[in-house]
């Protein structure tokens, strides 16, 4: 499976296969996402910025904290645009990824993971943009630091 993309006549496990490209967590991850149909045009742009595997697992795991709903979050940020495809490699490809989200970040009128927070919110533009600023000054620095 490896490389090819998800089509629509792929089935569920050709889907699960080439997704998770054989990482026992990723496996857990797609499935996952799988049993939500909110979460499938999410797993399409996994696969558009290919984000597989090792690169998926790690994304869930240490840039969102196993926390799904920061992770649902993340991912539409990512559909929306808010992050370059560089930076999303940039981050993935550090020994130490970063999160995209920085929870220390608070902003009034952001509801709590859990409930409902999409770009269709009046403070999600506020809190994209503050997120970036943040994740960006945190990427040079380990990018630098790197080096």
């Amino acid at each position: 499976m490896g490389k090819e993309k998800i089509t629509a006549n792929m089935s569920v496990m050709d889907m699960v296969a080439t997704m998770s490209e054989g990482n026992p967590e990723a496996i857990n991850i797609v499935m996952a996402m799988l049993t939500y149909p909110s979460m499938t045009p999410l797993l399409l742009l996994c696969d558009s910025l290919g984000l597989r595997g090792s690169r998926l697992y790690t994304l869930h795991n240490d840039s969102c904290r196993h926390n799904n709903e920061k992770f649902r979050r993340t991912l539409t940020m990512f559909k929306r645009g808010i992050y370059s495809q560089e930076e999303i490699d940039q981050c993935l490809n550090l020994p130490y990824v970063i999160p995209f989200i920085d929870d220390t970040i608070t902003i009034e009128g952001v509801p709590p993971y859990g409930e409902a927070f999409d770009e269709s919110h009046p403070k999600w533009k506020e809190f994209c943009q503050k997120n970036h600023e943040a994740f960006l000054v945190k990427l040079n620095r380990n990018i630098k630091a790197s080096f």
